[in-house]
This record gives structure tokens, C-alpha cells and sequence, in this order.
């Protein structure tokens, strides 16, 4: 009952849990072949979960509402999510490959894979297959989708070093597991300085600041999504978004914030303007360029610059 009630919480926070929570449920009547007395209490609990939800939309909205069927029906019935970018059925392996960290994420993906093969039957690969599968067929595709997969994917990694121990034996592959360890664990220590989203760094540097009015290319770092920030933003301080350059004032210090590597290199190199913040340091924009990644990527940065009329 208790496993039950967690399922349909799950499902509760997201919808698209369901593509793990009932493969799992049938996983247990199929393979484990638990008692159905065991099965219908576990059902039982997700179906109190699923009531608790109808509850506390009718508290939320004032009136009854069924949130799955409004939810199925704008993204799919009306197409809200053919409005979005749509991505190929691949996507997901390459984001995960990139985002992940190489050779971290390498490693990760071919275990992954593996295992989905050879523990056919594992509630594991029951669990995360079918959201796999979900979420490739759908069009729209984010990382944070299959955050659940990428968490449950080192445990396929040990199924694959136990079933086939000779591999770290191997001198080649010594070198790279020590390889793999290494940069996972300098990124460990990386990241347990650094906030979950790298914007609160600048939100804290311009609140520190003496910044008191930011001109700002394209978009204001004081929104997310379109709506506006104010728990970060200072008192008095003012945005003013700008296109072309021509809308600065002229022949007075001002601070100009960019979100784009491009940008950033220009200003960079540009003698009217001087580094005050940039979320990559300069140090290894100046000597790790390799390839030109950074102008590729989206680095937040502040400047202050005198731009002659």
C-alpha cells in the first residue's frame, strides 16, 4: 500500500512517470509474480494518490478537474507541443553525451544500453526503457525529461564490471577507468561550490555591486522564462534591453551584460571595455579556446565600457 501511495505521488509531480510506475507494476505481476493481493494494495495505494490529486486541484482551481485529461489534451489533442522545436528520436543519446561530460557520459550510455539488452527482465530496465522510449517518440525534447534514467544509469555500470570483471584488469582500460574517475570526481568538487543554476552567481555579483543601471543585449538576466526576477534584483536597480549598439549613451562609463561567447570575445577584445563578471574565468578562455568552443557557448558577462560617439 505504502509503494502504492509513492507510485501515485510520483505520477502526481509528473505525469510522464506513469511510463515507470506501470511497467514496474506489471513487472511485478509478470515476473516477479507477486501475490495479487500484494499487487491490488500496491494499486489501491496509487489509486488514494491519484484521488488525493483530483482533491487538491478542486482546492487549487475552486472547481472539479480532471489536470491528466487537460494536460493530455492541450499537448497532444491541440498540438501544443508541435509549437515547440521538435528534435529527432536521437536526440536524447546526444545531449546526454554532451551534457554529460565525455568520458563520464560515454561510459554511462554504453552501460545504459547494455543493460536495457541483456537484463531484459530487470525492473530496472522496465522502469526506464519505457520512459526512454516516451520521451524520444515525443517531438520536444529537454535533458531534465529523463533525469530519473540518468540517475538509475550508474547502477547498470556496476551490472556491467561485475558480469565482465576482466575488464578492469586490462592495462588499456586501467588507464581509462582512472581517466573516467578522475574527471568525475574533480566535477564532483566542482559542483558542490558552485549553485544548481550559474545565473545566481551574477544575480549575487550585480547585487554586491555598485551597479546601479545594466544595459542588456537581447534579453534581461533578471527573467526566467519571460516573467521577471525580483528576489534577486537589488533595490534601484535598472535594465534597459538593447538590439544595436547605437541605443548606448555615448562617451560615459556604462555596464553592458552579454550572454553569448561571441559577445563576450568581442568585448574582450575590444580597448573601450573591461571585464567585470563572466561565468567563465579569464584565464581559461584565454588559454583553453581549443576549437573555438567558447564563442559556441553561452557565457553571461559584464563589462564596463566608455564607447565613443
Amino acid at each position: 500500500l505504502l509503494a502504492g501511495l509513492l507510485f501515485g505521488l510520483s505520477y502526481q509531480s509528473r505525469f510522464q512517470m506513469a511510463a515507470m510506475v506501470a511497467p514496474l507494476w506489471f513487472w511485478a505481476l509478470f515476473f516477479r509474480k507477486h501475490k495479487i493481493s500484494w499487487l491490488t494494495m500496491s494499486a489501491l495505494g496509487v489509486i488514494l494518490a491519484l484521488g488525493l490529486g483530483v482533491l487538491i486541484d478542486y482546492w487549487g482551481y475552486g472547481t472539479w478537474n480532471f489536470s491528466l485529461w487537460h494536460y493530455f489534451r492541450t499537448n497532444f489533442l491541440e498540438g501544443i507541443m508541435g509549437r515547440v522545436k521538435q528534435y529527432p528520436f536521437w536526440w536524447y543519446v546526444r545531449l546526454a553525451f554532451n551534457r554529460g561530460i565525455p568520458p563520464v557520459s560515454l561510459v554511462l550510455i554504453v552501460a545504459t544500453f547494455w543493460g536495457w539488452w541483456k537484463y531484459r527482465k530487470h525492473p530496472l530496465t522496465w522502469m526506464t526503457l519505457p520512459l526512454f522510449l516516451f520521451h524520444s517518440y515525443v517531438g520536444h525534447k529537454e535533458l531534465r525529461y529523463i533525469f530519473p534514467i540518468i540517475t538509475l544509469s550508474p547502477l547498470f555500470l556496476t551490472f556491467l564490471l561485475r558480469d565482465y570483471p576482466a575488464i578492469l584488469k586490462n592495462k588499456g582500460m586501467k588507464i581509462f577507468k582512472n581517466l573516467v574517475v578522475g574527471v568525475n570526481l574533480l566535477l564532483l568538487v566542482i559542483v558542490c561550490f558552485r549553485p544548481a543554476n550559474p545565473s545566481v552567481e551574477l544575480y549575487n555579483y550585480v547585487y554586491h555591486s555598485n551597479i546601479d543601471k545594466l544595459y542588456t543585449q537581447h534579453e534581461d538576466p533578471f527573467t526566467m522564462l519571460g516573467l521577471p526576477l525580483y528576489w534577486y534584483r537589488k533595490k534601484g536597480l535598472k535594465t534597459t534591453v538593447w538590439k544595436e549598439e547605437t541605443e548606448i549613451p555615448k562617451n560615459e562609463e556604462v555596464f553592458i551584460f552579454y550572454k553569448k561567447g561571441q559577445d563576450y570575445l568581442n568585448a574582450l577584445s575590444s580597448e573601450s571595455c573591461e571585464l567585470q563578471y563572466s561565468t567563465y574565468p579569464a584565464w581559461l578562455v584565454k588559454h583553453f579556446n581549443i576549437g573555438g568552443w567558447v564563442k559556441r557557448s553561452r557565457v553571461w558577462s559584464i563589462f564596463k565600457c566608455t564607447i565613443n560617439s
